[in-house]
């Protein structure tokens, strides 16, 4: 067994595993099971998804408005995705999303009931759905620097990018950088993340039908990889219905489709 030093330990606890279904992909990864690969994603990344044979996009749309796809909160009135496999068993994941006074919108991840993080998003007009800000529950030699909260910030100009006004068959290929003063973390550590995020609009569907059964209307199919500090990439194939939000999600890690979807019921 290879010998971790001290060093190498506290990169490793200090390094940005964001959400808790991330450790889940790279489990599934290593168990190689219902892989397709991507061979090159930055050459031609949805011919090589193998997107449902089912399905037929709608060629007229060309161009769209990201933030049209994501959810739409009102102020006191979240949404919330509660995800379920192809058999109908809970997942134990569950998404809310809630408008704040400021206008903008928090994603709150809760994994078997407890909360796992959250995603701080700004629709923008020209720029689109943009996360400025990240939040997890801290752990083991944070909680008494920290508290229970780590808090990312992001660097305007340099925040994760989710579209705004994009072709369909085009990508995103953005680097991201933390705001060292804007986060709470760890000292010294802030300055050294480094994020890169891949995403690809890959397809819209006039309508699908889930794993559930139930039917959506038009639909993006959005897919995406982070990696931060050369890590593994991890991230989803997501559809996203317009009006409405993410109601099937497919994981994913280094550029493969991992398991099978699992659909929202939305309410």
């Amino acid at each position: 067994m290879k010998r971790i030093t001290l060093a190498v330990a506290l990169v490793l606890a200090f390094a940005a595993i964001g959400m808790a279904a991330e450790s889940a992909i790279l489990d599934m990864l290593g168990k190689n099971t219902h892989v397709n690969a991507i061979q090159d994603p930055a050459a031609s990344p949805a011919a090589a998804l193998h997107l449902p044979a089912a399905t037929k996009g709608l060629k007229a749309i060309t161009q769209i408005f990201v933030p049209d796809y994501w959810p739409q909160p009102l102020f006191l009135k979240p949404i919330t995705f509660a995800y379920f496999n192809k058999n109908g068993a809970p997942m134990n994941e569950v998404s809310v999303f809630s408008r704040q006074p400021d206008g903008n919108v928090w994603e709150d991840d809760y994994l078997n009931g407890s909360w796992k993080g959250r995603w701080l998003l700004r629709y923008d007009i020209m720029r689109g759905v943009i996360e400025f800000g990240d939040d997890y529950p801290a752990s083991g030699v944070e909680k008494p620097v920290l508290g229970d909260v780590k808090k990312k910030r992001f660097r305007s100009g340099s925040e994760i990018l989710w579209g705004g006004h994009q072709l369909i068959g085009s990508t995103l290929d953005v680097q991201v950088r933390l705001d060292v003063l804007g986060s709470h973390m760890l000292p010294g550590t802030a300055a050294f993340e480094k994020g890169h995020q891949f995403v690809h609009f890959a397809e819209i569907l006039p309508s699908f039908v889930d794993v559930l059964g139930q039917t959506h209307g038009e639909t993006l199919l959005l897919f995406y990889q982070q990696d931060w500090n050369g890590g593994t990439p991890v991230g989803a194939l997501y559809w996203l219905e317009k009006g409405v939000g993410p109601v099937q999600i497919q994981w994913a890690g280094n550029y493969q489709l991992v398991g099978d979807p699992i659909a929202a019921k939305v309410s």
